[in-house]
């Protein structure tokens, strides 16, 4: 199975069982106790109930790329940057932790940017080019770099 179909199918299962990602909170077609742990405690992460950078306080540029990370990235790498929630704790190999710094030793941004663009060849890592502009993944990676690795 491809990757991107990997994704699809993955992101699907997640929809249809009522996992809310973005910032709009709708009801939910399954009850919370219906779910497995798991899934129930990404729902309560997702809808804001557990933001650990959200005191923070960013440039707009930096704001933006928050906006999109929670969009976009945040599926698989977690709105912790840890990777560890109900979809990025079962993908293998999984997804990076923005947080270890052994991790994102020797992470630059420009190879940031070549794995956003291209995505990562062995993993679930999708490619972004015609998705986001570069602009796009460039506040992205700011807000990586600023929320998670603290630089």
């Amino acid at each position: 199975m491809k990757k991107r179909e990997f994704l699809i199918i993955t992101l699907g299962i997640a929809m249809s069982l009522g996992i809310e990602w973005g910032s709009e909170k709708k009801e939910s077609h399954a009850s919370e106790e219906n779910r497995p742990q798991f899934f129930t405690l990404a729902m309560h992460q997702q809808k804001g109930e557990e933001k650990p950078v959200s005191d923070l306080v960013f440039s707009p540029f930096i704001r933006q790329g928050k906006l999109i990370y929670e969009k976009n990235c945040a599926y698989c790498h977690a709105l912790d940057g840890t990777g560890q929630n109900a979809i990025g704790q079962f993908i293998l190999p999984h997804p990076r932790n923005f947080t270890d710094p052994v991790e994102t030793r020797g992470l630059t941004e420009a190879r940031m940017v070549t794995s956003i663009r291209e995505g990562r060849e062995g993993t679930a890592m999708p490619a972004w080019e015609g998705i986001l502009s570069e602009e796009e993944i460039r506040q992205v990676i700011a807000y990586i770099r600023k929320a998670f690795m603290k630089q």
